[in-house]
């Protein structure tokens, strides 16, 4: 799990580490063009295959390594895009960086604390230099057969949906992220979060660790869920409670008797 050393979102240049590497999560023409000196651009979508999986792990450590890191140093991420700056941070992070401090402001609040520092950002390159040996934080990850047999068994924890709007369906006994509701949150004891994707999976799990709230993640998200299981997914009613379908049905079953009723005061009236 996160802790006080091995991570920290920040908002103030005051709390800026010296001698930290910055790591660009801009597109690479941006950060390749303009960015801090000695900068890694590393954007989101390095880590994803196409249709949007999270590449494996093994993959990912060879990534970092052509991209000049050992997992020895503290690294300060930024970006435009707060998810894809969340999703880097938290794969850093899961990927056993020794410190990984956010940074939650613009890019241009970074550079013009730093004005002597801006130069071309560094792209990755074609072999490992160094060789990332950083111990990977595999407690901070649920698999999905883990978390199928914890549902199954009735020993999940408590499990937050975070995908944007009101889905129709959710995996089983998980509740709705909620923003303003997070230290409720906080007092759940051990907590899973997962969001529709990977990037946004692990952008949640990343966020909620900025807020001090110790989560894992299943980073596969929703959209790997099996969702041809029934035991593994339950319906939502648009005011988040459980099995929306079970709600309709009542609804309708009540409707039908008050016609059914009326029909048969009007009969009696004749």
């Amino acid at each position: 799990m996160a802790s006080a050393s091995a991570f920290q979102a920040i908002d103030d240049p005051a709390q800026l580490p010296d001698h930290a590497v910055p790591v660009d999560t801009r597109p690479l023409a941006e950060c390749t063009a303009r960015s801090l000196r000695a900068a890694r651009c590393l954007p989101a979508r390095e880590f994803l295959f196409p249709d949007g999986r999270l590449t494996s792990f093994r993959g990912i450590l060879w990534l970092l390594g052509t991209a000049g890191l050992d997992g020895s140093e503290t690294v300060v991420v930024f970006g435009k895009n707060r998810i894809d700056r969340e999703f880097v941070a938290g794969v850093l992070f899961l990927s056993g960086q020794a410190r990984v401090v956010l940074w939650n402001e613009s890019p241009q609040a970074l550079f013009s604390n730093r004005p002597l520092q801006i130069s071309p950002g560094r792209r990755r390159g074609m072999i490992r230099d160094p060789i990332y040996t950083a111990w990977m934080r595999e407690s901070a990850l649920v698999l999905r057969h883990e978390l199928i047999a914890q549902i199954q068994g009735g020993a999940a924890p408590v499990i937050v949906d975070g995908r944007a709007g009101n889905p129709e369906t959710r995996i089983r006994g998980a509740v709705r992220y909620e923003p303003q509701a997070r230290d409720d949150v906080a007092r759940a004891g051990e907590i899973i979060v997962y969001a529709e994707s990977p990037r946004e999976s692990i952008a949640l799990f990343t966020r909620l660790q900025s807020q001090g709230i110790e989560a894992r993640v299943y980073a596969d998200g929703w959209h790997d869920w099996p969702k041809d299981e029934p035991a593994l997914i339950e319906a939502r009613d648009e005011l988040g409670g459980p099995v929306r379908s079970v709600y309709l049905g009542v609804v309708a079953l009540i409707i039908a008797l008050l016609l059914f009723a009326v029909v048969t005061r009007i009969g009696n009236r004749r």
